[in-house]
């Protein structure tokens, strides 16, 4: 978490638990609305954590560094009571990606598009994890930042991270 001043303030990893910062999160922001995570499919369930804007997403899977994360994030807003959200400076463009910037303006380093011509990128992209057995394909590894740009108006209406090239 970056301040006005550009200095970090709290960080936090993926594959840490998920409850500093949830508590981080909840004395900036107030508490969240708190559900469950239903499968999509891809067979991870847990808790949401939400506020206007922004979730946390706390799986029930136990965190296999550096493959499998315990959390995720996503921002659908560019800020959450006065709590700026971006992706880090450099991150898609100098400044980092915002809810509402245009979707033609970000360095995509990685991008497709959906039947209904929605365009979704990986940008940030990480060095490569080491090769695991464990996990098919596994040459090329690696996360970044899922943004999801709305076809339509043509700006970021999400992003979320982290974002793997590899898993369901």
């Amino acid at each position: 978490m970056i301040a006005d001043d550009e200095s970090e303030f709290a960080a936090f990893s993926y594959f840490d638990d998920v409850g500093t910062a949830v508590a981080t999160f909840t004395e900036l922001l107030g508490e969240p609305v708190v559900s469950e995570l239903q499968s999509r499919g891809d067979g991870f369930t847990g808790t949401v954590y939400e506020w206007e804007g922004f979730a946390l997403y706390d799986k029930v899977s136990s965190p296999e560094y550096p493959y499998w994360e315990n959390f995720s994030v996503t921002a659908w807003a560019p800020t959450v009571d006065g709590l700026a959200l971006r992706a880090a400076p450099g991150v898609g463009s100098s400044v980092g990606v915002v809810v509402g910037d245009r979707g033609n303006e970000i360095q995509t380093e990685e991008g497709w598009s959906s039947a209904d011509s929605t365009a979704y990128t990986r940008i940030g992209i990480g060095e490569d994890l080491p090769p695991t057995d464990q996990i098919p394909g596994a040459d090329g590894l690696n996360f970044g930042v899922f943004v999801y740009v709305d076809s339509a108006t043509g700006v970021i209406a999400s992003f979320g991270a982290p974002a793997a090239n590899f898993g369901a």
